[in-house]
């Protein structure tokens, strides 16, 4: 595109505005993009102002393909799905009869709506393109591809060199990602083979020692657990007897009490009636042995269940063992809650030489959030701000802030803040900035980005 590009936010809208050419505007592939005939047409309309016609694209929500990989790195996924979209946009405006080179394919110009995942292309009424701009993406591919994804780098590659050509033939774009997804199942498949095959010999590799260590482990981390179900276990049998053993708790207590009832008669037949000697003995003496006898039974009863909730508590343990051994043997992943006891190593950072020249410092961040200072290095650029913490530099948790809401690049010596048409603006010492034009700051400079508020030291 050429020309003024302006942007203007109206409510909850964001345009982009361009003067356009009258020519193209009145061309039948110009009123069939002017109609939405292509469903990845961004939606335009036509104002004329003192007799100028003028474009005005509603970019709302959309993010540029180069905003979203400005920080993030193109994996094979993401490279597939924008290509398989642009093969099927060309194609569209070719059966509709439309010039696929008056489609903006350009990085800057080429929207992405995040809400329903598909691309959004603009049609380029300001002048009649003699080429088509997927050169420049192709070389974008090129420059942010993944490089350690050996699929990643072919695909761009081809790509590139589809572009190459005098014509560009999508059908062999289409074929080679077929046949790139093709070989990729192969893989897959070819790799659970590997993987089953390599964990059966490691499983036979073990030794006996590492199986019961395994072993081991597993049931010291299912005791806590089991712990707790064996103590309200307890407590219900302490309140509650039930079987054999119960039964003989039962009875002992039944003698103690016959005891106790059988004296509290004697002293009330005593007050009353005249017993002889004999008589008084041999209550006395009944009384006694129920007693005595009620305690031995109790005491018997209490041995007999506490053995038993041993001989429970083993054969328990023996059932653990071997299920244990059993996920052992099978080779099942030990549980989440031991996994989590491993602690991660720490990777040292990489050095790197900031120069002596305070000119050179590294600009910095800072909030100020409950009473506390919490600083942001600003170690890169273009430096993306938004809640979108894949593909932002500093990703900021708060509902106001847009996910790809401004970002900091630096010309020479100086840093400049640009807003990308936010949903809630961007704020440099309380004023607010137009969306894409850049401002420059200064240390000191308050920036506030919706309700996030910071300054720049």
């Amino acid at each position: 595109m050429r020309g003024t590009i302006r942007y203007r936010k109206e409510m909850q809208k964001t345009y982009m505005i361009i003067e356009a050419e009258k020519e193209i505007i009145e061309s039948y592939e110009g009123q069939m993009a002017l109609r939405g005939s292509l469903q990845r047409l961004a939606k335009c309309d036509v104002q004329t102002i003192d007799g100028k016609k003028e474009v005005r694209y509603d970019i709302s929500s959309l993010q540029t393909v180069e905003q979203m990989f400005a920080v993030k790195e193109i994996d094979f996924q993401s490279l597939k799905d924008l290509l398989c979209q642009i093969t099927e946009t060309i194609r569209e405006a070719e059966n509709s009869l439309i010039d696929a080179r008056q489609l903006c394919f350009e990085p800057e110009y080429l929207y992405w709506d995040r809400e329903k995942e598909r691309l959004r292309v603009l049609f380029d009424y300001t002048e009649l393109q003699e080429e088509s701009s997927v050169r420049k993406l192709a070389e974008f591919l090129l420059e942010r591809i993944c490089h350690e994804e050996e699929k990643s780098v072919d695909l761009a590659y081809f790509f590139f060199g589809c572009v190459e050509k005098e014509n560009i033939c999508i059908v062999e774009v289409e074929e080679y990602m077929e046949k790139q997804e093709g070989e990729k199942r192969e893989e897959e498949k070819n790799g659970e083979e590997e993987q089953s095959q390599y964990r059966l010999e490691k499983r036979e590799d073990r030794t006996q020692r590492e199986i019961e260590m395994e072993i081991e482990e597993r049931i010291l981390w299912q005791k806590p657990q089991q712990q707790e179900a064996q103590r309200q276990k307890l407590l219900h049998k302490r309140i509650l007897w039930s079987g054999k053993d119960g039964s003989i708790i039962e009875t002992g207590l039944a003698a103690v009490l016959t005891a106790l009832l059988t004296g509290i008669a004697f002293w009330g037949v005593e007050t009353y009636f005249v017993l002889t000697e004999i008589e008084k003995r041999i209550w006395i003496g009944i009384s006694v042995m129920l007693f005595l006898s009620g305690i031995c039974i109790f005491l018997y009863g209490l041995a007999a269940e506490k053995r038993k909730e041993q001989r429970d508590e083993r054969k328990e343990n023996e059932k653990n063992r071997e299920a244990a051994a059993q996920d052992v043997v099978s080779g099942e992943a030990m549980p989440a809650f031991f996994e989590e006891k491993s602690q991660p190593k720490e990777a040292d950072g990489k050095t790197i030489y900031i120069g002596n020249s305070l000119s050179h410092r590294e600009y910095k961040l800072v909030q100020e959030k409950k009473g506390t200072e919490r600083e942001y290095p600003v170690n890169m650029y273009p430096f993306l701000i938004g809640k979108d913490k894949e593909r932002v530099s500093l990703p900021i948790k708060e509902h106001s802030v847009s996910r790809i809401h401004a970002r900091l690049i630096r010309e020479e010596e100086d840093v400049y803040i640009e807003d990308l048409h936010s949903t809630n603006g961007t704020y440099l010492n309380d004023l607010l900035l137009t969306p894409h034009e850049p401002v420059k700051v200064r240390r000191g400079d308050f920036i506030q980005f919706g309700k996030a508020e910071f300054v720049l030291r």
